[in-house]
């Protein structure tokens, strides 16, 4: 894992494990990496890997890029006091695994779809959400009750890239799921009510961030796959009037955060799919300028702590 200071670039790393995939961070100074073969806990002020959690699902082979089996979409629980990581296990129905940060031990697995490349906890942190890219599923899981509920989300029909990669949360509960620049899915996990917004990107995408005011979506394209032949950019989706605008990028992305004050956003150059290239973009989201910063290994997850991403 790196510290990398926008400013001054990488300034540490940290040992975490083998082909790390998402990272979280809780507000008590905690990074949770999903490795191929655990959750690694880092203290993130002391820069040391105190822990390494085993999942409990049965896993083959050890692979890199984002169909190795291991942690994928990892994320902390509002009060800090869980940890939600979905389980990559090949063609095989994934797992959600349940960690509790006070024991560091595994509480609870359950099956969830193909390949999660997200997790999400609820605004309220009682149910977690994995968006299950190959099954075309979004899986809720009750931590009060411990229900499943499975949801079917494929406007764009079966096969191809019209999958489910990453989402957000707005302050009403609803996921918003961009798929392919063609449509972005809103889905309410409460009634399993879809709708939908048309999109104009015509590209394929993956990481997507709600502004602070949540009036705004980012959403990264990846480029042409399948049936979409647009570029490589950087959506901004204005969700009360539904206007789009595109900031082109170089390259391949993966995931991307905000800065706290919501004027930067920092794009990961680790695209799952392609490996991606060395760096991150920094996107000056007020003069639509970007510049890029190396970082080694095709950074792939990214969090913000402080004043520095990670």
């Amino acid at each position: 894992m790196a510290y990398v200071d926008p400013q001054k670039g990488v300034i540490a790393r940290v040992k975490v494990g083998r082909a790390p995939y998402g990272v979280a961070v809780s507000q008590d100074g905690h990074a949770y990496v999903a490795t191929a073969a655990g959750v690694a806990v880092v203290d993130i002020r002391s820069r040391l890997r105190t822990a390494l959690i085993p999942y409990q699902s049965s896993l083959s082979g050890m692979q890199w890029g984002e169909y190795r089996q291991g942690g994928m979409g990892i994320a902390v629980s509002p009060d800090g006091k869980t940890v939600a990581v979905g389980i990559n296990r090949g063609n095989r129905a994934g797992q959600l695994e349940i960690i509790s940060t006070q024991s560091q031990t595994v509480t609870a697995s359950v099956p969830i779809g193909i390949r999660p490349f997200q997790v999400i906890f609820s605004n309220e942190g009682h149910e977690i959400y994995s968006i299950d890219h190959d099954s075309y599923t979004v899986t809720a899981y009750n931590l009060n009750d411990r229900s499943l509920r499975v949801f079917d989300v494929a406007p764009l029909g079966y096969g191809g890239f019209a999958k489910p990669h990453y989402a957000a949360i707005n302050a009403k509960g609803l996921l918003l799921l961009p798929l392919q620049g063609r449509t972005l899915l809103q889905l309410n996990p409460k009634t399993g009510k879809q709708t939908q917004i048309p999109l104009s990107a015509q590209t394929h995408q993956h990481g997507v961030v709600l502004s602070n005011d949540a009036s705004t979506l980012f959403v990264v394209g990846t480029g042409p796959a399948g049936e979409v032949s647009g570029a490589a950019v950087l959506s901004r989706i204005n969700l009360t009037d539904g206007q789009e605008t595109h900031i082109p990028l170089h390259a391949e992305h993966e995931q991307i955060v905000l800065s706290d004050d919501g004027k930067i956003a920092y794009l990961t150059g680790g695209n799952s799919f392609t490996e991606g290239w060395n760096g991150i973009s920094v996107i000056n989201l007020t003069r639509n300028k970007v510049r890029t910063i190396q970082v080694d290994k095709q950074p792939l997850g990214i969090a913000i702590w402080n004043k520095y991403g990670l």
